[in-house]
């Protein structure tokens, strides 16, 4: 698979709210979509992963000051246990100039794979927020997780994919 990862479009918003709707639990709107791609005032930018002339997954960030924060990330069933998620992060961790000192995100407890992920990367837990993300029996605890960044290079792509930039 040749996964070409490029800035999201808000032509993009369409394929962005189906792939988050048919994985998350909770899934943001397209006009929530719309908005972050049109918030470069807030400092919010997407990223996205083509394969096969399709938008396949996407992660959503927004840089404050020296920190970056990742806010939804998301990979449409067909396409994950690829390393999408990964070649996506690593494009925004890679891809911010000034880099930033650190990054921040939160996930839902019972999303193992993306704790899996996120370790793999170098992120730390730092605390939960009790009770944040509501869930068809009540609700479950968001985990704060972070990766203090340095000038050091990150860890490399997975050879698995053949990621393509462009701007």
């Amino acid at each position: 698979m040749t996964v070409q990862l490029r800035r999201a479009l808000p032509a993009d918003v369409p394929a962005m709210a189906a792939i988050d709707a048919a994985v998350s639990p909770s899934p943001w709107s397209a006009a929530q979509f719309l908005d972050a791609l049109q918030a470069g005032a807030r400092g919010e930018f997407a990223w996205v992963a083509e394969a096969d002339g399709a938008v396949q997954g996407f992660v959503i960030c927004q840089r404050i000051l020296d920190e970056l924060n990742i806010h939804n990330v998301a990979v449409a069933p067909v396409a994950q246990r690829r390393g999408l998620a990964r070649c996506l992060l690593q494009r925004v961790l890679d891809d911010e100039h000034p880099p930033p000192r650190c990054c921040l995100l939160e996930v839902r407890a019972s999303n193992v794979a993306a704790l899996a992920l996120y370790r793999g990367l170098g992120f730390s837990e730092d605390g939960r927020r009790r009770d944040y993300y509501p869930t068809a029996n009540g609700r479950e605890d968001a985990v704060l997780m972070s990766l203090q960044l340095s000038s050091e290079l990150s860890p490399q792509l997975s050879p698995q994919l053949s990621p393509q930039p462009s701007s």
